[in-house]
């Protein structure tokens, strides 16, 4: 086998070169390890989305004068990759069957060659894989850093999907969804369809990355949207989207990749206002009852230590990170640099010094410089809070059709209800504010059955608050109290507006749509606000707008010693939390 390593605009020519692609797809067709982020369309879509960041590259095997091997890869300076980077779940080279074995030597002393002071990292791959190409080239092994993965795979089995539907919790989530409206889950096939439900699947999935990782995907890297919605019409067959919805809502969303007789699980979200139902549990079962229907035999979870994956799994296999280093002195240093982090980790571990808290310390003399955020940081220690409860008192006047514009200016705005992307707009004002924070409280309140009402503009979010619907309870936690309140009330709260932004005529908008929603959408008996004492101005705005005061609610803490307690009417009390 005759190799060489093509880069540069000779690389970037192949992908458009018929006889290569023809040769590429046959030798994809022949590969016994053939994973769909190596196929043309895969590469192709990614290098459109993604070329102002890397340099392409392919390492090519001819015998003959036929391709018998191929990678294609992607170098950013002295690091080079599988093209696709992370984005590629796996990492495995094409070749016909006898030369899957001897292909990493050739590669590496074509990488040598050209650059020779560069690292290859190839995540993930079948240990399998590099086990023999070892025992052929053992030495490879003192350029190597070789880290071990499990990948958690679900066999599909029929007995084993339909005794998992017929389980009590899974049959009363599906009843309950039932009861709300029409339930249908559904395999997207054509392109245009794949693309408006990748256009749904995308903010839900930034939001939850948003709340559990601080990152949005799709939002932080615009080539990425342009990337998948490509894939959404080159990838025909080996894109595979789903989708389960409740009459017109989507309620659950799935993104994977086919491969020979498997499915990839790429990306799995839901809206989280359908938490309490299990979506993602019964998506996942209904697509594994699917894919058996189609003739797949398994649902790769994808390598991960996501403790959900273990429910779903029935076998494992072993997966590599290869790491390949051109001068000995790096690999030492790297593994030098990876032993003091791995040091630092369990150091932290043990003082209980997570990652946030250190980043915050660190930061603690630039905080303190505003008096907002001071005032924030004292209020960890002393705070005197009180929040003001009030009745709406003239719902023969609410109009359940539209809001009112604001007598201050005569401008009517509407705001969004359940717009997950509103809310990933937010912007921390401050460093002690965190947008992560504020996601994972908004996913909370979702979960909790609490709309929100936002309002943006095209790069933040600048209005948002809550109205809690047909409820008897509240917590407030601000005051760390729950209040009771008479049945089927709805709750006006958790009004937020950045600094220096119009409020008055926002909060005036968003009051008037609360309030003809609670009547109007929600069948609310009574209505209430409530609104932090020291936020004048919406204070006097809920009074403008037909509310009565009523109460309050206090909460003071100095250290360690805290005092709760309340001026309520009768009919609202403090529930045991």
């Amino acid at each position: 086998m005759d190799t060489s390593l093509v880069t540069g605009l000779a690389a970037e020519q192949l992908l458009t070169n018929e006889q290569f692609i023809n040769q590429w797809q046959q030798l994809y067709n022949q590969s016994s390890i053939a994973f769909s982020f190596q196929s043309q369309p895969y590469v192709n879509s990614w290098w459109q989305a993604y070329h102002h960041n890397y340099d392409l590259a392919f390492s090519l095997g001819y015998h003959n004068n036929q391709l018998v091997a191929c990678l294609p890869l992607c170098i950013r300076g002295n690091q080079i990759t599988a093209a696709g980077n992370h984005q590629a779940e796996y990492h495995a080279w094409l070749t016909t069957p006898e030369k899957q074995y001897d292909f990493l030597s050739a590669l590496v002393t074509d990488i040598q060659q050209v650059f020779p002071d560069s690292q290859l990292n190839l995540k993930y791959l079948p240990k399998s894989l590099l086990i023999h190409t070892l025992e052929k080239d053992s030495g490879l092994t003192e350029h190597l850093i070789i880290n071990n993965f499990q990948r958690p795979l679900m066999k599909l089995n029929a007995s084993d999907i339909d005794q998992a539907l017929a389980k009590e919790s899974n049959k009363n989530n599906i009843n309950q969804l039932k009861s709300l409206g029409e339930l249908k889950f559904t395999h997207i096939t054509e392109p245009k369809a794949k693309i408006h439900l990748f256009k749904q699947l995308a903010p839900l999935y930034d939001f939850y990355q948003g709340a559990i990782n601080n990152f949005l995907p799709f939002s932080q890297d615009t080539a990425k949207f342009q990337f998948f919605t490509t894939l959404c019409q080159t990838l025909t067959s080996q894109l595979h989207l789903t989708g389960l919805w409740l009459d017109e809502h989507l309620v659950s969303a799935q993104l994977g990749f086919i491969s020979k007789n498997t499915l990839h699980l790429g990306i799995l979200c839901f809206a989280p206002q359908y938490t309490r139902y299990s979506p993602s549990e019964l998506h996942l079962l209904w697509l594994a009852e699917q894919l058996l229907q189609e003739g797949y035999q398994y649902l790769d979870l994808t390598p991960g230590n996501a403790p959900w994956k273990k429910q779903f799994t029935n076998e494992y296999d072993n997966m590599v990170e290869l790491i390949y280093f051109s001068n000995i002195k790096h690999k030492q240093k790297h593994e030098k640099n990876q032993h003091t982090t791995e040091t630092i980790k369990r150091s932290s571990t043990q003082i209980g010094l997570t990652s946030e808290r250190y980043h915050s310390i660190l930061s603690l003399p630039h905080k303190i410089t505003s008096t907002k955020a001071l005032k924030a940081i004292v209020e960890q220690y002393y705070c005197d809070v009180e929040l003001r409860v009030y009745q709406f008192k003239n719902e023969s006047n609410v109009n359940a059709k539209t809001p009112s514009a604001s007598p201050d200016n005569n401008t009517t705005v509407t705001f969004n209800t359940f717009n997950l992307h509103d809310l990933t707009k937010f912007s921390p004002e401050f460093d002690w504010q965190s947008r992560q924070q504020f996601l994972t409280e908004c996913s909370q309140r979702l979960e909790d059955g609490e709309i929100p009402y936002s309002y943006v503009n095209s790069y933040k979010l600048l209005a948002c608050a809550w109205l809690t619907p047909n409820t008897n309870q509240a917590y407030f936690n601000e005051v760390k109290q729950k209040i009771t309140f008479p049945a089927n009330s709805a709750i006006l709260h958790s009004f937020y507006t950045p600094p220096a932004t119009q409020a008055q005529d926002l909060y005036h908008n968003c009051i008037q749509q609360q309030v003809n929603n609670a009547f109007s959408e929600h069948n609310a008996k009574q209505l209430f606000a409530v609104v932090r004492a020291d936020n004048l101005s919406l204070c006097q705005l809920i009074e403008k707008n037909s509310f009565e005061y009523v109460g309050s609610l206090h909460y003071k803490h100095h250290f360690s010693n805290e005092i709760k307690s309340q001026q309520l009417p009768d009919y609202l009390t403090v529930a045991s939390s």
